[in-house]
Parts: C-alpha cells; structure tokens; sequence
C-alpha cells in the first residue's frame, strides 16, 4: 500500500531550502523528502504534468517556481517541429515538441501562421517559441501554458510610408546578456535600405529604431544567440547585432571557411561555433575561441555514416546541423536525410570520445525542424510580460 503525506506547507520563497516537504508513505516507513524531490526532478516534464493530479501536495511541489527552475536546469533542450503546409491558406498549423529521442512531449495549434518549406528561424535557444503570422506579425507562444500572443504591428520609422514601399520584414528574436530581457528585432528592407526596429517583451514602449546593420544583406536563415549577441551568416561573413546595447557591430566578422561548402552557425557551451561540410558524412566544427581577433579554431572532425535505413545504393542528400552540447559532452544534432524519394529528419547525438551516435525516431511524415526550446514545461516565466498582448485562441 502506497499513500501520499505532506509534512509541511509549501512556503514559495524562491529558495530550495523551504520547498514543500513531501513524503510518501509505505508499508516500510517514509521515503525520505530529499530523495523523493531529486526523484521528481529527475522525471522528464510530461509524466509530471500528470503527477500533478495524485494530490494537492504535489500538485503545489511540482507547480511551484523553485521546483520548476530545478528541473529546467537538469532537463535537456526540447526541439519544436512543425508540419509543413500542404497549400496557401492551410490553418490551424500543428507544431509539436520533442524530447532528445523524437518522441511527443507536447503539441500546440496556432492559427492564421506562416509555416512552410520557406519559412526561416524566429528564435531558437530561447524560453519562448515564435512564428509569423501570414498578417506579418509575430505570434509569441508559451508552451508551458499553451498561450499564444499577438505582438504589436510594427511602424517602420525613417522610411517611406509602409503602404507605399515594396517592404518585407523578417524577425530574430535573442536576449539581453545583462537584464535576462527577450527582445525581437525587425529587419525591413525595401529595394534599396533595411531599416530595423526592436521590441522589448512586456515593455509598453512598442517598437523603437535601433540602427542599420553593416551590410543589407541581412538573413534570418543562419543565425545564432551567444551571450545577448545575435551572429548572422551571410556567405563567408557574420554580422551582429548586440541585444544588450541594442545596436549593430560596424564590422563583420570573417569566417575562413570554403563558400562553396554549406555552413551552420550554433551556440554551444556558450561559444559561437560554425559547422563546415565537407560531404555529406563528414564535417569540421570550428570555435570562435577569440571573438575580438577573429580567431576560430577546429576542434571537432566527424564522420557520420548515412541514415541506418538508407541503401548505400539509393542517392540522396544529408544536412547536419549542430544544436547543442550535452553536460557529458556528446553532441546533439538535426539531421536532414533524403533518399530513394523519401526525406526523414531526426536528433542524433553524437560521442566525439567514443565516435559512435545515437538517432532518435524519425519525425512525422510531413514535420520539419523549427527551433530548439529551453524553457520549462512546468511552469510559465513569461505569462507576465505576455498579458499585455492580444491573446489569440
């Protein structure tokens, strides 16, 4: 026989120390609070979620912020995928969230979104998942609470009337390395300038220019946040804009790799890193050891072999883009396999010790790679600062 005892009422300090004291009781005795909560803290999110409903104790451990901090900072990344539109107009569009294996941790519906084989990357790395809306505004969705919000309409500031001008606007979205604030930054271009405008969540300012980048050849396609800076990889050279001065660097910064050879730019373990592809098994990351000198250095050669279910005789093409660093150093990637006029994508993680991988299940038929989340599925650090926004149903 199994029950469930609370010691002690929950005290939401913020601090570990006054975390709810729960216990289980058993025919033996009681299981020890410290070595309950380090067992919870080990459960990935999902079955918690539904451990919330065993009693009101539990529910108050596992709803509680303290708790909820813990186990974002044990827990690995999760990755969002959606599933690419059939036709123009196609809505609601499904995104889903996925553990290191493939598997289903949470799934979302956002309506009236602008999700196809085109579309680029909002925000990766982040608390907070993003897509554009075929209105050309950015919907914030908190996938802790499943809340999607409208962010304000941008004004695009010393430039022609927006009705008037052949625009377009893509968005990035990164942090601010000093205050933890999200911030999104536009980038407009008409046919001969960009002009951009940033955004600071939750703050009631709206829009404010912030700049011209050094070049307008400005992508949302590469990119990566490392220490409040947003790189873009435009050909051999990266641009940056710095979240926390809200300005563009004035010079880019080069990367000496072959152009024609495709690249990825990653954040791992803190460090701004740039995947080479020499074919489609073999690849180099290089570190930014020395951002101020534009140093990089080559510390990783590996050598994949093809997806396991591809024919060495089908022809085909792989894609390999690095995520993220595992505490144990193993890698994680996301891989794009086409062969035999079928196309697969999954994670493999990768063990540049012992030179052997691990793939996880391929994606659903249909679902392509859209951001890697950090955040925690337990409890929402961002219904604050999204209250003041239009919430979309």
């Amino acid at each position: 026989m199994v029950s469930v005892v609370q010691t002690e009422r929950l005290q939401p300090t913020g601090d570990s120390s006054s975390a709810p004291i729960v216990a289980t009781a058993s025919d033996h005795g009681l299981l020890p609070t410290d070595v309950l909560r380090d067992i919870l803290l080990r459960l990935p999110a999902k079955p918690l979620c539904r451990l919330r409903a065993v009693c009101r104790s539990w529910r108050s451990l596992l709803s509680d912020s303290w708790f909820a901090a813990a186990h974002e900072a044990r827990q690995q990344p999760l990755v969002a995928v959606y599933k690419l539109m059939e036709g123009y107009g196609v809505n609601p569009q499904d995104i889903q969230i996925l553990d290191t294996s493939g598997h289903l941790v949470k799934q979302m519906r956002v309506e009236n979104c602008l999700l196809d084989y085109r579309s680029y990357e909002v925000c990766t790395n982040l608390n907070l998942l993003c897509v554009e809306g075929r209105d050309q505004r950015l919907r914030v969705l908190d996938p802790a609470t499943g809340a999607v919000s409208l962010l304000p309409g941008l004004v695009v500031v010393n430039c022609v009337p927006y009705e008037y001008a052949d625009c377009s606007t893509t968005y990035a979205v990164g942090r601010d390395g000093s205050t933890g604030e999200t911030k999104v930054l536009a980038i407009t271009r008409d046919l001969a300038y960009t002009f951009c405008s940033v955004l600071t969540l939750g703050d009631s300012g709206g829009w404010r220019e912030t700049g011209y980048p050094p070049t307008n050849a400005i992508s949302s396609w590469y990119t990566a946040l490392v220490k409040g800076v947003l790189h873009f990889l435009i050909f051999q050279e990266i641009a940056a804009y710095d979240f926390d001065k809200e300005k563009w660097r004035p010079d880019l910064l080069h990367l000496p790799l072959p152009i024609e050879r495709q690249h990825f730019l990653a954040e791992l373990s803190g460090t701004l890193v740039a995947s080479d592809h020499h074919s489609d098994t073999s690849m180099d990351l290089w570190f930014l050891t020395d951002p101020d000198k534009g140093i990089w250095s080559k510390q990783y050669t590996i050598t994949m072999t093809p997806y396991q279910q591809a024919s060495s005789s089908l022809h085909g093409w792989t894609t390999v883009r690095p995520l993220w660093l595992l505490d144990d150093g193993r890698i994680a990637f996301w891989v794009w396999q086409a062969y035999g006029g079928k196309r697969v994508e999954f994670i493999r993680v990768y063990d540049p010790t012992a030179h052997t991988y691990t793939d996880g299940d391929e994606m659903a038929t249909d679902y392509s790679f859209h951001a890697v989340y950090k955040g925690s599925l337990l409890r929402s650090s961002l219904d604050k600062k999204l209250s003041m926004y239009p919430a979309i149903v």
